[in-house]
C-alpha cells in the first residue's frame, strides 16, 4: 500500500517577496493505537495480551524515569529519545533562572536500520484527496471570527480549523498572529489553550465587565 501525499506551499516570513514553491507532505494518515499494537505484537510472539500491555506500560513508565533527569534514551532498531527545553532569549543568560526554563517537547530521531527498512518498504502515491487550507484572506478570517464570537463566548484551536477549513498548521500560525496582534488571548493553559477576544475586538466591547 502506497503512502499517500500531495503538495503544500512552503511558508515564507511575512513580506518576503518569493516565488511560491512546494514541497510534498503526508495526507489522509491514520493513528495506529495502542490496542492494535498489542494486537499485532500478540499475533507475532507468544506473549498474551495482557503481557504486551505491560510491557509497554513499563516501556513507557522506564522512559519517563529516564528522559525527566536528561538522559537519552537508544531503543535498538527503533530509535533515539530525548528532551528539548524552551525558555525567553536572553542577551545575559547569567539574568535567567531555572523556574524560567521548561520541558518543551521529546524528541525523536530514528535508527539507521528503521531508516534504512523504511526506505526499502515505502512507495508512494499522488493523492487524490485535497486537504490544503483554504486561501482566506485576514479580513475574511475576521469577519469569521466576528460571526463566531457572537453566539459563542470562547475559541478552540480544533473549531478555528473548522470554521476557518486550515489545516493545523495554518490555523497555529493564524493564532499565533492574531496573539501577537493582541486580538485573541489565552485564558487557558499552555497545552489545553482557550482563546477570547481582548476587549475592542470582535465584538468584545472595551469597557470589559469581566475584570479581565
Amino acid at each position: 500500500m502506497a503512502v499517500k501525499f500531495d503538495f503544500y506551499p512552503t511558508p515564507v516570513a511575512p513580506g518576503a517577496k518569493k516565488k511560491v514553491r512546494y514541497h510534498a507532505r503526508v495526507v489522509g494518515s491514520y493513528t495506529v493505537k495502542t490496542a492494535e499494537i498489542t494486537r499485532k505484537i500478540q499475533n507475532a510472539c507468544s506473549l498474551t495480551r495482557g503481557d504486551v500491555k505491560g510491557a509497554l506500560g513499563a516501556l513507557s513508565a522506564i522512559l519517563v524515569e529516564s528522559l525527566s533527569v536528561g538522559n537519552r534514551v537508544h531503543l535498538e532498531g527503533i530509535g533515539y529519545f530525548q528532551i528539548t527545553l524552551e525558555c525567553a532569549e536572553t542577551d545575559d543568560p547569567s539574568a535567567t533562572h531555572a523556574q524560567n526554563v521548561h520541558f518543551k517537547t521529546v524528541k525523536f530521531r530514528p535508527d539507521q536500520i528503521l531508516r534504512k527498512e523504511l526506505r526499502k518498504e515505502i512507495k508512494t502515491s499522488r493523492s487524490d484527496r485535497k486537504s490544503h487550507s483554504l486561501q482566506l484572506s485576514e479580513i475574511e478570517i475576521d469577519g469569521l471570527l466576528i460571526e463566531y464570537f457572537q453566539e459563542n463566548p470562547y475559541l478552540t484551536r480544533m473549531r478555528f480549523q473548522q470554521l476557518c477549513g486550515f489545516t493545523r498548521t495554518m490555523t497555529l500560525k493564524h493564532i499565533n498572529r492574531l496573539i501577537k496582534e493582541k486580538r485573541l488571548k489565552n485564558t487557558n493553559t499552555h497545552n489545553q489553550p482557550i482563546y477570547v477576544p481582548t476587549p475592542g475586538n470582535y465584538g468584545k466591547p472595551y469597557s470589559d465587565t469581566t475584570g479581565e
